[in-house]
């Protein structure tokens, strides 16, 4: 594939310049928007789906479900392209992310967790398959190797508490949607 070919790794490229042509007032601007995002989650009351995003995502940064736990609804469910069946209430599904995030925490650092902020659809308006309208928010996570997401996760959210998580491996393409940079910690 040749390096300019439009994938992942050649728009996260393009942002960053973007990023870096900013002037120091837009800086400012998009960084006190985003500020958040470094606060105690616990102390953070999510007024839109994108929040419950960062929140998800902060949780898997620093594999630590007591982040995300508040927020999952009881009767959330749990679906994912990689596993067969859908795990329905917040026990089963706490118990699953429990499990999930004990084993990547054994296997470090080989299992390195990278958790992005993401928007369904690439930068021309293209949107993805299945829930990815375009613009929506997304985790884009990335095990291993920073540069290329293997999975994007969609949230269904419903008075400020997650109903419905769906891991997509395949269908929306990960590497199709926009990158943030944005890494909730």
């Amino acid at each position: 594939m040749p390096i300019d070919e439009p994938c992942g790794s050649f728009r996260m490229r393009k942002l960053f310049e973007e990023i870096d042509k900013r002037t120091p007032e837009e800086r400012t601007e998009q960084e006190a928007a985003l500020q958040w995002a470094d606060d105690d989650a616990s102390d953070v009351e999510p007024d839109s789906e994108l929040d419950l995003v960062r929140i998800y995502a902060k949780s898997l940064n620093n594999l630590s479900f007591e982040i995300l736990e508040p927020y999952l609804a009881d009767d959330v469910q749990y679906t994912s392209q990689v596993v067969w069946e859908t795990l329905v209430g917040k026990t089963a599904v706490s118990a699953h992310l429990v499990a999930k995030m004990e084993a990547i925490r054994n296997d470090l650092p080989n299992s390195d967790v990278y958790a992005e902020i993401g928007y369904c659809g690439d930068e021309s308006g293209r949107s993805v398959q299945l829930w990815g309208s375009a613009g929506r928010p997304c985790v884009l996570i990335a095990q291993g190797d920073i540069r290329v997401p293997s999975g994007l996760i969609l949230l269904e959210t419903e008075s400020k508490m997650i109903k419905s998580i769906c891991i997509c491996t395949v269908v929306p393409d990960p590497t199709k949607a926009t990158r943030t940079g944005e890494y909730a910690e």
